[in-house]
């Protein structure tokens, strides 16, 4: 059996959201409401579609998703990506925080860039 469950992105923060029982968008894929039809799918996400108009996420969506002995756990790999969050340490890679004082292309000189092309 198929079991699907909506997520979208949250207005206020980005956060990656599951809609729940409650009718509630939770952080916690675990706490998703699984449907098993289309008639069910299609409910969830009119809820789902309420919420987009009153601000409150983006881009609601089905997830396919298995339910085993840890709960339920989204089938594909960008979706596992998005319920358990980057698969890199940017911590340890010094990219957990960019401060305002990164240097980006957008912020050098033309002539700084082309200083630094030179050397």
């Amino acid at each position: 059996m198929s079991y699907q469950i909506v997520t979208a992105n949250r207005l206020l923060d980005g956060h990656v959201v599951y809609l729940n029982a409650a009718h509630v968008w939770s952080e916690d894929v675990k706490a998703g409401v699984c449907v098993d039809s289309d008639a069910a799918g299609a409910e969830i996400m009119e809820q789902a579609q309420e919420s987009v108009a009153r601000q409150e996420v983006v881009d609601p969506y089905l997830v396919d998703v298995e339910i085993g002995s840890d709960g339920i756990a989204p089938l594909s790999f960008r979706e596992k990506i998005r319920a358990e969050g980057p698969t890199g340490d940017y911590a340890a890679a010094g990219l957990a925080t960019i401060s305002s004082a990164t240097t980006s292309p957008a912020t050098i000189s033309p002539a700084t860039a082309r200083r630094e092309r030179a050397a």
